[in-house]
């Protein structure tokens, strides 16, 4: 496996371990997790990790908090992103969560289109998607530019600030293998790039 599938690996376990307030919707038996122990009983508000909330949401025992991505949200990223790509060089900031996030609401809707179908889903599946390749081709395309950039200076840091962690993985990794390559491709021990 590679370190880049490892590290985008581990921030989706990070994430899935966060912890998150939910609602319990109808009583059920205490769940034991390691130094803790979640009280489950109807109408009182709990935290636990993310990976629980959501399998038990899916059960109908319990209701997050936590507002998921929708249609618009992803939309007016996509719109801010291409058109800071026409006005500056600068990189939009996003929500260190975006990409988990965008993740879990793109697994919603692929669900609900295989579960039940309707024209209101197909549309919004393929304007998800539209919106999602939009934001990935223009941020691509600057980390791309701060790799090819080389030496880190005050800007490029600036910009590197405005990375998400999925995002600095693969500029990290990116940036080794040009290094790599460019050493073998020249003998040279120092990067030139």
């Amino acid at each position: 496996m590679s370190e880049l599938v490892l590290g985008l690996r581990n921030l989706r376990r990070d994430y899935m371990w966060t912890n998150i307030r939910a609602i319990v919707l109808r009583d059920h038996e205490d769940i034991v997790l390691p130094g803790t122990t979640i009280q489950l009983r109807r109408g009182t508000e709990i935290v636990a990790p993310r990976w629980l909330v959501r399998m038990l949401s899916e059960r109908k025992i319990l209701e997050p908090r936590e507002e998921p991505m929708k249609i618009n949200e992803l939309g007016r990223y996509s719109f801010l992103e291409t058109r800071s790509r026409q006005q500056s060089a600068l990189l939009q900031k996003l929500p260190t969560d975006f990409y988990q996030k965008l993740r879990d609401y793109l697994e919603t809707i692929r669900r609900k289109l295989s579960e039940s179908p309707s024209p209101e889903i197909i549309d919004e599946y393929r304007r998800a998607r539209s919106y999602t390749y939009d934001i990935l081709r223009v941020r691509l395309q600057r980390i791309l530019s701060l790799v090819q950039a080389g030496e880190e200076s005050s800007e490029i840091r600036e910009q590197l600030a405005r990375l998400t962690p999925e995002e600095l993985i693969l500029y990290k990794t990116i940036r080794r293998l040009i290094e790599d390559w460019q050493k073998e491709v020249t003998g040279l021990e120092e990067v030139l790039i």
